[in-house]
């Protein structure tokens, strides 16, 4: 992945129906998610699939979570600083008019 200018960079632990919400936190912020773990999958997320899902995201700078609750969850602790969803700066009015937005309307 290559480093788009003013972009925040981040996994992501999220609730039920979770690809619409990132799919609107990207195109209303500059985000970019390399890894979205459901949060349903987290009882049985273990540490190593946890670090190579946060390691393959270079340019990852910390952890988005859906409850802060999930920063203190053994396989996510210390991968990467807690951010939150308004960390990323808004996208201004001529970006958004250039983001394509999914077919589905999701």
């Amino acid at each position: 992945m290559s480093r788009i200018p003013g972009t925040e960079w981040a996994s992501r632990s999220e609730g039920g129906h979770y690809a619409p919400h990132c799919t609107e936190l990207t195109l209303r912020r500059r985000w970019a998610f390399g890894h979205i773990i459901s949060r349903h999958a987290l009882a049985d997320l273990d540490r190593p699939t946890a670090r190579s899902a946060f390691d393959r995201t270079p340019e990852a700078q910390g952890l988005v979570l859906a409850r802060a609750e999930d920063e203190h969850h053994p396989s996510l602790r210390g991968l990467g600083v807690r951010m939150r969803d308004s960390d990323a700066p808004l996208r201004d009015a001529s970006e958004a008019a250039t983001v394509v937005r999914p077919a589905s309307g999701t």
